[in-house]
């Protein structure tokens, strides 16, 4: 029996996650039109949402240091659990940041290390060695950094050359 006899939903086309109420019970109707082409369907998801679904680590800091925002995937990442790390203040997982008396303004912490490898600090007080995105927001004057976090620890640890 080959791959498409015995499931006929193409892997392409399988929703990421699977539904998290009964398909009786979930709602049959969206709010607003339905929109009419793909990339309209992108538009119309609220971006904490799609933020929320991404497999990759994102956290969002404001520059006095409260963590605005962690995604599931970055709360696996430090062995959070759900919602705690919008509680905390950036000193908390930026390990350099705890260390220091004064901290910085985390938007220009973030600007300044893009694309090199940062320590966060695990749950367990453990180092977690994380390559930081660019922030996704362009603008010198914007209060808030959203990056993505890439974990390289284990590729550190096994001395891989391309990290």
């Amino acid at each position: 029996m080959t791959a498409s006899e015995q499931d006929p939903v193409p892997a392409s086309e399988r929703p990421l996650e699977p539904p998290s109420e009964p398909p009786s019970e979930r709602p049959s109707e969206r709010r607003g039109p339905r929109p009419t082409s793909p990339l309209g369907f992108l538009e119309s998801l609220p971006s904490v949402t799609l933020l929320d679904r991404l497999h990759i680590p994102i956290v969002s800091v404001h520059d006095h240091g409260d963590i605005v925002y962690a995604n599931p995937a970055a709360e696996d990442m430090l062995g959070y659990g759900r919602n705690w790390l919008t509680s905390c203040k950036s000193g908390s997982i930026f390990r350099d940041v705890a260390a220091t008396d004064t901290p910085p303004l985390m938007t220009e912490y973030l600007r300044e290390r893009a694309d090199t490898i940062i320590e966060l600090v695990h749950w367990d007080g453990s180092t977690v060695r994380a390559i930081v995105s660019g922030p996704t927001f362009l603008r010198s004057s914007d209060p808030v950094a959203l990056v993505s976090l890439q974990n390289v620890t284990e590729r550190l640890w096994n001395g891989d050359p391309t990290v």
